[in-house]
């Protein structure tokens, strides 16, 4: 009897594990993200919203086996920020910050099992198709 139940709790251990493991591989989750977009005298909250929603799907498809825990938009932060990069068109510029966390399977230079909270996407306006685009992203100061 010992002998059955030592190999159901094993059984039970690998399926948790195996189910715990499967939960991080594949698209980089964006499903439960804390938003928070501070007020902007440049952008109406609609471009911010596609601002962060460019971001989400770039995370969703480059940041395999991590997940997306906040992004946040702060205008003096983003002026700052556009202001030290060395490009040479800065029109329409902006800087979100974010935080996210590096599961056991995560595609990233960073460390697994860690939480990354000094992210930044730096994104542009495409002039013709007045969408966002990705620019560059990395820890504050890219």
């Amino acid at each position: 009897m010992k002998k059955h139940l030592k190999k159901l709790i094993l059984l039970v251990v690998i399926l948790v594990a195996g189910v715990y493991l499967i939960s991080w591989s594949g698209d980089g989750k964006v499903d439960k993200v804390d938003v928070e977009i501070g007020a902007s005298s440049k952008y109406d909250q609609g471009e911010l919203e596609d601002a962060i929603s460019c971001i989400k799907e770039e995370f969703r498809q480059e940041y395999s086996g991590c997940r997306l825990d906040k992004v946040y938009y702060n205008e003096e932060f983003s002026d700052k920020e556009v202001k030290s990069l060395e490009y040479k068109d800065k029109k329409s510029m902006i800087a979100i910050q974010a935080e996210y966390f590096v599961g056991p399977w995560g595609d990233s230079t960073e460390e697994k099992y860690t939480e990354i909270d000094d992210w930044c996407w730096i994104l542009q306006k495409n002039e013709k198709t007045e969408k966002w685009e990705i620019v560059t992203s990395g820890s504050i100061g890219v």
